[in-house]
């Protein structure tokens, strides 16, 4: 999944916030699993504590990441009138914010972490994605809110595991498919849509497959 932090100078992107991991972990539901798209830029401030994102200022708004425990943070975006002066390098915060993620491993467990809950909390709006990782079929499914809608995503590996192939599957939950399976695509170093980019950079194209661009 990808969050946008909104738009910086002459209106171009202030880049995103991004979660991917091909296969789960322990680490999955933690900031250190948490990336930022646009780490080197004069208009965008990003602030990290011990090596992890901990806030960063864009020219809409604020993301503030916080642990909550060992299995779940949050993503708690603030308007910049909110945002105060910066005490022991983090910027002091009032009320409340208006678009909070929680991510969290709903098992809260060490052994299992195959599944990931993301849930959006706009005011009383609340909604619920859940993944869930099947390691036999090396199956990532997402259930959105109101289980209206399944997306599968199919792993594979070749030439040495040096490229990975996905085919992705949208249907009703538990039901056949409603759109025929994407185009494999190749993601690790090798190419996406024929163009040779980076691996992140094809880990934040699935991501935003998976659960779409959200704009805060």
């Amino acid at each position: 999944m990808s969050i946008s932090m909104g738009r910086a100078t002459f209106g171009r992107s202030a880049g995103k916030l991004w979660i991917y991991q091909e296969q789960p972990s322990l680490a999955l539901a933690s900031p250190t699993n948490l990336f930022y798209t646009a780490m080197s830029r004069t208009d965008v401030e990003v602030i990290q504590v011990n090596g992890l994102l901990r806030q960063i200022k864009a020219l809409q708004a604020l993301a503030d990441i916080v642990i909550i425990n060992n299995y779940k943070y949050d993503i708690r975006f603030y308007l910049l009138s909110q945002v105060g002066s910066k005490v022991g390098g983090v910027y002091q915060l009032t009320g409340s914010p208006y678009v909070t993620w929680t991510i969290e491993n709903p098992d809260a467990s060490p052994t299992v972490f195959n599944r990931l809950r993301v849930t959006e909390t706009r005011g009383g709006d609340v909604k619920v994605y859940d993944y869930v990782y099947t390691d036999a079929t090396k199956t990532w499914v997402l259930t959105t809110p109101g289980s209206i809608r399944e997306d599968d995503i199919v792993w594979a590996t070749s030439g040495g595991s040096q490229n990975r192939t996905y085919t992705g599957t949208v249907k009703t939950p538990g039901g056949p498919s409603a759109r025929p399976d994407h185009d494999p695509q190749l993601l690790h170093d090798s190419k996406l849509h024929g163009e040779r980019i980076p691996r992140s950079l094809a880990a934040e194209r699935l991501s935003e497959w998976l659960l779409g661009e959200i704009r805060v």
